[in-house]
């Protein structure tokens, strides 16, 4: 298996980090990952995690929770009601924000899509881009909701978008540097 280990702050490049803690990944996998700080910036990362080609598999696990739309056990109905709370929330944080009632967003790592459909509930013109094949099929089917692969980040027009969200995405992106030089490209000059 190819590994990522970052010998460097993945934000600030900073070469003073250090693991804090380990977990393990009790819905899929049952493996260890350590979780590392870096002392300057603060930014919290994954060490030692699959690369991109092969990471693939940890989130078409049927027990990847946000992947999901079962209600089966505690843990599972409880998510519903916190998704339903917290999408509630991140439409009113984007608008607190941005002051604006509508306009164009991209919310990339969209899941099965249940934001980008409050938002687009909301008025707003979604761009909605998911990894999982599985997850957009879910989209598609349960809202008629049409989400592009990761691919489609670089066909968005320059300085087109009011709004980028990453909700639990970060931990997920592998080449930082790249992407977040993309999403900068993508926001208009006042877009957050």
């Amino acid at each position: 298996m190819n590994i990522i280990t970052h010998k460097y702050c993945p934000l600030c490049k900073s070469k003073t980090i250090e693991k804090q803690f380990s977990c393990t990944d009790h819905f899929a996998t049952g493996e260890t990952f350590d979780i590392f700080k870096c002392k300057d910036c603060g930014f919290t990362f994954t060490q030692n995690i699959p690369d991109e080609k092969e990471i693939a598999p940890y989130y078409s696990s049927p027990t990847y929770i946000s992947h999901s739309n079962t209600s089966k056990g505690v843990v599972n109905k409880l998510y519903h009601i916190v998704r339903g709370i917290m999408l509630r929330r991140k439409v009113a944080l984007v608008k607190k924000l941005t002051l604006l009632q509508n306009g164009r967003i991209v919310d990339y790592g969209a899941g099965t899509g249940y934001f980008a459909r409050a938002m687009q509930k909301k008025g707003w013109n979604v761009t909605a881009i998911e990894k999982s094949a599985q997850a957009r099929k879910f989209a598609k089917e349960e809202f008629g909701l049409e989400m592009l692969p990761e691919e489609a980040l670089k066909e968005i027009e320059s300085n087109s978008v009011d709004v980028v969200t990453l909700w639990h995405v970060m931990e997920h992106i592998q080449q930082i540097d790249a992407f977040w030089e993309e999403l900068k490209r993508v926001l208009e000059s006042t877009g957050i």
